[in-house]
């Protein structure tokens, strides 16, 4: 202990005690800085190494890329050539108009090999491709009962339409008859009212000018008559 620090002891001891106090946090913020400056050094050692981890990623990765974009463009440059071979085939045969084993389908299977599409035998295609041929054959003739069929429905739809038609005409002519018939009936009971009123006003005239019981009798029995004649009517 220094002599100043016993002076502050002995004259100025809350003083002295506040001094002894702040060197003790003191102290720790040294600790603690130095824990920090040694926490900031490993942090950026490990910068340092993951900056050095991508950088060799980034090596690795451009150089997987590089061999990738060679060996594409060597398979691109291989497909292309394929492409164009195959579309001199597909000229040959529009131009000629004709398919030939020599001139066309070697060499076309010669280009797809070359470009790495590697087909399958005789053996394996026959067997995967006769299925296909039956099911063709089966639905030619499937197709031609249907068109039959077809052919029937559409003659049996156009008979039935003329019918219908027919059947159209009938029942427009059968109303006309109704309605004709109606006209005839309502003229028909005019003309019997007209005549009875007739027949009514004839008796009554008969009736009134007969001057004896006998002709006043005979007009009463053809008045009944010709009112039951009318009424049966």
């Amino acid at each position: 202990m220094s002599v100043t620090d016993t002076f502050m002891r002995i004259f100025f001891p809350s003083q002295a005690a506040e001094l002894e106090l702040c060197r003790v946090h003191l102290s720790a913020v040294r600790v603690d800085y130095n824990c920090a400056l040694a926490e900031l050094k490993s942090a950026r050692d490990d910068l340092k190494s993951l900056k050095e981890w991508e950088d060799k990623r980034y090596r690795e990765a451009a150089a997987r890329f590089e061999a990738y974009r060679a060996e594409s463009q060597a398979e691109l440059k291989v497909k292309s050539e394929a492409l164009l071979k195959i579309n001199d085939i597909r000229n040959s045969i529009v131009g000629l108009q004709r398919l030939d084993w020599s001139e066309h389908v070697y060499p076309l299977v010669a280009s797809l090999d070359e470009a790495g599409v590697q087909g399958a035998g005789w053996p394996a295609a026959r067997e995967v491709h006769r299925p296909v041929l039956v099911q063709l054959n089966e639905a030619t003739v499937e197709l031609a009962r249907l068109k039959t069929e077809l052919e029937s429905a559409r003659q049996s739809a156009s008979e039935a339409l003329v019918m219908s038609q027919t059947m159209r005409d009938l029942d427009v002519q059968h109303q006309r008859a109704l309605d004709s018939l109606k006209v005839l009936h309502k003229q028909s009971a005019r003309a019997k009212e007209r005549i009875r009123s007739l027949r009514v006003g004839l008796i009554k005239i008969f009736h009134d000018e007969a001057t004896s019981r006998k002709t006043q009798e005979l007009a009463r029995s053809v008045l009944s008559d010709d009112l039951d004649l009318v009424g049966n009517g």
